[in-house]
């Protein structure tokens, strides 16, 4: 785990700056987090470093993703309207820094899921993991063009739904 420590504080710094700028928790405190729930869920063997990376991002997307559901629930009823117009081009960063986003990114991805889970595994692995398509492709055990046809199709579908 000391092996990779600084490359999860990487892959949590990366998630926290699509976050508002005064968030609360902290790249360490994610990675904690993270770590906790992984220690919970899974065996943890280091024996493939790309793969604990994978499920530590997507751990701390979940945590991330619950935290802005829970302060969302205060906020019910301020009748905003907020758009993802401007995130079209989906390299899906440059969140605006608002859980409200963040959920509608979080929605889309939700009801890609249902339909093609292999489209959402890529997204997971290289935007919120960081994950290189080679990574990935290692990862998920298919081939590198297979990776790249999988994101294109993610990334336009995003596209359409977020727009």
């Amino acid at each position: 785990m000391p092996a990779i420590y600084a490359e999860l504080r990487k892959i949590a710094a990366r998630h926290l700056r699509r976050e508002r700028p005064n968030h609360t928790l902290q790249p360490t405190a994610l990675v904690n987090e993270a770590f906790l729930l992984l220690r919970k869920q899974h065996s943890l063997e280091m024996t493939d470093r790309a793969y604990v990376l994978a499920i530590a991002s997507l751990k701390m997307r979940e945590i991330l993703c619950n935290y802005a559901k829970r302060r969302n629930r205060i906020k019910r009823g301020s009748g905003e309207v907020r758009s993802l117009e401007d995130e079209a081009a989906i390299t899906i960063a440059g969140f605006d820094h608002d859980a409200v986003e963040f959920l509608a990114l979080e929605d889309a991805l939700v009801e890609l899921e249902k339909q093609d889970p292999e489209l959402v595994r890529v997204v997971d692995l290289h935007f919120f993991g960081g994950l290189t398509f080679e990574e990935i492709a290692a990862v998920v055990n298919v081939s590198l063009s297979t990776i790249n046809r999988r994101w294109r199709f993610a990334r336009a579908w995003l596209y359409a739904k977020l727009k």
